[in-house]
């Protein structure tokens, strides 16, 4: 994989240094260390579905801390844009090292392809049509945090798959997108797609304030082996459905900004296998996130939140933790950065993430003590020095 990385980069600025295009390769040096008080890091955020990257992506008990010093998070890319009489062409080809891992947190690990992409706007109409793998355009915003897991399975639904996107604007203030994604493997099938669209309205710089919101709709089939009975193979058929809010308000060196979701089977929308199929039909949840950050000249402080909860007891995901369900996973954090020099920045995070459980009393009395659902905490420190070239 990462020969195959290396000779598409080559290949690439070799073609735009042929052409007129122009090309800006770019890179993100990147450090982090990390410390979490419980819970085990997800080492490999790419195993069949979009996991949390670097962060514990729930918490079973209260176990020893796991510490790690990683260059994973460094980022290569090249960016290309070149203009047409009928169209305006542009791309993005971007990896970090946040693929399967070798042993250690060494750069041995296996590349992993964030954006690879193409955007033709046709000059007409100012429609613009992507081809690869970029952001989804359901819960299209992110929280502003240090670690790779950005809240996934707390809150943010969002992430990046290879997909079809069609956008236009109208009145420089309106923005209507449509799109069909591939489903991660698990649950792909000949000729299935996730389809979406994506109603916003943004102020952009007609406003001293710039406020943006959003609206998106996600809709796909999900077909998976579930169980086995009798020696047979049984399959549950699902509606994965997702409707999602988004917001922004930024100015005078403020932004504030968040979502808010509600979806059948969307944890399945992103890739979470394991919940039993057998009483329910669907998997209801909700859930959300908002942060606000402040920025002053080289300064940036960030406190943010994030909660989601399982709206289906009977058929909450199943983790594999001694027979308890997942009810809730929390997530708060507070992070300052601070440019050192052009290009140069240095940050501190810390969170905490909170995961609450459902337990069988009749299977698991041991677990429930008084019969309150058990919860856990894992605190995690996070240092990183990036430097932009």
């Amino acid at each position: 994989m990462k020969g195959f990385i290396s000779l598409t980069f080559t290949l690439l600025l070799f073609s735009f240094g042929q052409s007129r295009a122009d090309v800006k390769p770019y890179a993100l040096l990147r450090a982090d260390v990390i410390r979490e008080s419980a819970g085990q890091l997800d080492a490999d955020p790419d195993s069949g579905f979009s996991s949390t990257g670097d962060q514990s992506r729930w918490v079973g008990s209260i176990n020893d801390s796991t510490s790690a010093v990683s260059f994973r998070r460094t980022k290569l890319g090249v960016k290309a844009a070149e203009s047409f009489s009928g169209m305006d062409l542009s791309g993005k080809l971007e990896v970090d090292f946040m693929g399967e891992v070798s042993q250690g947190n060494a750069l041995a690990a296996e590349t992993r392809v964030r954006y690879g992409y193409v955007d033709m706007m046709e000059k007409t109409c100012g429609t613009h049509w992507i081809f690869g793998q970029t952001n989804d355009i359901v819960a299209p915003l992110n929280p502003t945090t240090l670690n790779e897991g950005q809240s996934k399975r707390a809150g943010n639904v969002g992430y990046r798959r290879p997909q079809i996107q069609m956008m236009k604007e109208f009145f420089d203030m309106v923005s209507v997108q449509l799109s069909a994604s591939k489903p991660w493997s698990g649950r792909e099938t000949s000729n299935q797609f996730d389809y979406a669209g994506h109603f916003g309205v943004s102020t952009k710089n007609h406003m001293p304030i710039q406020v943006d919101l959003g609206i998106g709709h996600l809709m796909g089939k999900d077909r998976r082996q579930t169980y086995f009975e009798g020696g047979n193979s049984q399959y549950q058929n699902n509606l994965v459905q997702i409707t999602a809010l988004d917001g922004q308000i930024a100015g005078h060196g403020l932004t504030l900004k968040g979502e808010w979701y509600k979806g059948t089977d969307a944890l399945d929308y992103q890739g979470v296998a394991g919940y039993d199929a057998r009483h329910l039909t669907s998997q209801k949840e909700t859930g959300w996130w908002s942060d606000l950050t402040f920025q002053r000249a080289a300064y940036a402080f960030t406190v943010g939140y994030s909660r989601a909860a399982i709206d289906s007891p009977d058929v909450n995901y199943r983790a594999n933790y001694e027979g308890k369900w997942i009810d809730r996973n929390n997530r708060r954090w507070a992070n300052f950065t601070y440019e050192v020099e052009k290009d140069l920045n240095i940050g501190f995070e810390y969170s905490i993430l909170k995961t609450t459980w459902s337990v069988d009393d009749h299977d698991k009395p041991y677990l429930t003590g008084s019969g309150a659902s058990p919860s856990f905490d894992s605190e995690r420190f996070n240092l990183a020095l990036t430097y932009a070239l």
